[in-house]
């Protein structure tokens, strides 16, 4: 009985490390993927665009990207304002700061209104403008 459990230890005591490898390799694959999934959101492609080769690149341009898309919600809801929905959220239909515009996407990824896969036409798309109008056209 004792010499069954020595050897199940000592099978463990080895198996460790190969566990540990395959769950570093698992790990790094995850990594990738998302990445990869990141990449794919982003306009342009990793063949014209040289920096989303690089994952800083990649992440700098996700930063540009929203910065790009925040700026044009802003201007347009600035200019039309808040669609019906979503006036009660920010307690008027007028926005005026990039955090009135934060608030609005909170609320709507609280509430479950958001679609986290674009539709065709939107991933099309190159720039955030043509996206937004794209998106107030058809609403």
């Amino acid at each position: 009985m004792r010499s069954s459990i020595a050897i199940m230890r000592r099978n463990t005591q080895a198996a460790a490390p190969v566990v540990r490898k395959y769950r570093r390799l698992r790990r790094r694959r995850c990594l990738r993927m998302e990445y990869k999934k990141l990449r794919s959101l982003l306009p342009g492609s990793p063949q014209t665009t040289p920096q989303l080769n690089k994952k800083v690149g990649v992440v700098d341009a996700a930063f540009d990207y929203i910065c790009e898309l925040q700026t044009a919600l802003l201007a347009k809801f600035s200019a039309k304002g808040v669609p019906a929905e979503l006036v009660g959220v920010l307690g008027g239909d007028r926005v005026t700061s990039a955090s009135d515009i934060q608030a609005l996407a909170v609320h709507l990824i609280q509430t479950g209104q958001v679609s986290h896969k674009p539709n065709h036409q939107q991933q099309q798309s190159s720039s955030p403008t043509s996206t937004l109008t794209k998106v107030a056209n058809a609403s």
